[in-house]
């Protein structure tokens, strides 16, 4: 999801009119600092460096079993909510990494931010992992299925089994019916608390402000994502805002359209699962069926009491769907 902060602060003139935004920004506590990425402290173990850049990531599992490479949401949102899929350890190696520039990641250049960039280091990381491996298997949740089925298509012959969990639009005709991008109606009064509460981070770090303000709009501003339309707490470390901004913009053909990432995803010959959780209204079960119309060889599994953050909500009956898909005899329930 893509907020344009500069829209969101126009609501700061109501705030004005209404007493000054500096009465308010006095008046909300300070939500403290955000946490450091890897590059600020080094004490922070579970890092590996991939194409030439140092990730925040967690790497556990036998070296040669199965590799299943789990590829976070956003753009710029980190992959604390997909913690859960570690359990998938005894029998599996599972590779979660923080992408370039967001989480606990270290940030960078606007112009090192791209979905070509993100596809490049997905690359460097399959290549890395996949070698020692028997079996490839790509995870993507949400922005990180659309980088995925860009990916499949790309380098078909690279990966043997995916699975997509309510993932983004995957073409312009999807976008065109799937969630409102940029600022609405809605996000006036989050938008605007969100923002006060970033000026008031006691933290040096430049970054931190955005980032909080980031984070904060990409839960409440969809309240249509979660069950009873409640957001779920501690699904993220630590947003990032100049990720989101600019992989998204580069996700806009030269019309303005999103790129087409399943045009050729026909030359991928393995099987797709995707997954969608009960309480999503918006990109949910009805969604991904329609997604399904442009991807061959594709299923999907509801998963029950649970919204987006599928791992997160119900992690159980989530990672016992995955097992059932990839099909290697391991024992239902290993992962309880």
């Amino acid at each position: 999801m893509n907020i344009d902060r500069r829209s969101v602060l126009k609501t700061f003139g109501l705030v004005s009119g209404a007493g000054g935004a500096g009465f308010l920004v006095g008046a909300i506590d300070s939500p403290g600092c955000l946490p450091e990425t890897v590059s600020q402290n080094e004490r922070w173990p579970p890092r590996f460096t991939a194409n030439d850049y140092l990730f925040h990531g967690k790497v556990i599992g036998p070296s040669n079993a199965p590799v299943v490479i789990v590829v976070h949401g956003g753009p710029g949102a980190d992959y604390r909510s997909l913690r859960p899929l570690t359990r998938l350890s005894p029998h599996f190696r599972v590779v979660l990494y923080d992408q370039r520039g967001t989480g606990l990641s270290p940030r960078v250049s606007p112009d090192q931010l791209s979905f070509q960039q993100y596809l490049n280091d997905l690359d460097a990381i399959v290549t890395m992992f996949g070698a020692e491996s028997s079996e490839t298997v790509l995870l993507g949740h949400s922005f990180g299925g659309q980088l995925v089925a860009q990916y499949v298509s790309t380098y078909p012959e690279k990966v043997d089994s995916v699975i997509m969990a309510e993932p983004g639009p995957l073409n312009q005709e999807m976008a065109a019916n799937g969630p409102t991008r940029g600022f609405t109606l809605d996000s006036i009064l989050p938008g605007t608390i969100a923002r006060i509460e970033s000026r008031n981070l006691d933290c040096p770090d430049e970054h931190a402000g955005d980032d909080y303000f980031i984070e904060q709009m990409m839960v409440r501003a969809n309240p249509g994502y979660w069950c009873d339309n409640i957001p779920p707490r501690n699904v993220l470390w630590r947003a990032g805002y100049d990720a989101n901004q600019q992989v998204t913009a580069s996700m806009n053909q030269s019309t303005g359209e999103l790129m087409d990432l399943v045009s050729d995803i026909d030359r991928y010959q393995g099987r797709i699962l995707f997954l969608a959780s009960e309480c999503n209204s918006v990109i949910g079960e009805t969604y991904q069926r329609k997604q399904m119309n442009y991807v061959p060889n594709s299923t999907l599994e509801v998963i029950p009491d649970a919204g987006h953050h599928i791992f997160h909500d119900n992690p159980e009956y989530a990672l016992d769907t995955v097992i059932s898909h990839l099909g290697t005899g391991v024992d239902e329930g290993i992962v309880r």
